[in-house]
């Protein structure tokens, strides 16, 4: 299973001009209990979150009646999610398009 390093905790200090080390105790724990979890995500992790959060917003935008000015923020994030998705499931479509592919010419004696 692939990983991604996710440094949103660091990139966040920086951002803030925050020195880890002037970090209190308690808040020192809680960064590095979050950065932990953060440096643990995998691209499984993110499939199910974005599809869940699309799934959210389209029910969501279909109870909408009439012009919401909510509504075009729900789209927008509805269209953002479809497309997340689609990105982070192209390289499963791509294998399973290509070992179809195998199959059929190694059936067809193409391949050795």
């Amino acid at each position: 299973m692939e990983t991604i390093s996710v440094n949103i905790a660091e990139e966040m200090l920086k951002d803030f001009d925050i020195d880890p080390d002037t970090l209190s105790t308690a808040e020192k724990e809680i960064y590095n209990r979050k950065y932990f979890n953060l440096k643990r995500l995998t691209v499984d992790d993110l499939k199910t979150y974005v599809s869940r959060m699309k799934n959210a917003v389209a029910l969501e935008l279909c109870d909408i009646q009439g012009d919401n000015p909510k509504d075009a923020q729900l789209k927008a994030r509805l269209k953002n999610y479809i497309l997340q998705e689609m990105f982070l499931i192209a390289p499963d479509k791509a294998e399973e398009a290509l070992r179809r592919g195998l199959e059929v010419k190694k059936k067809r004696g193409q391949l050795k």
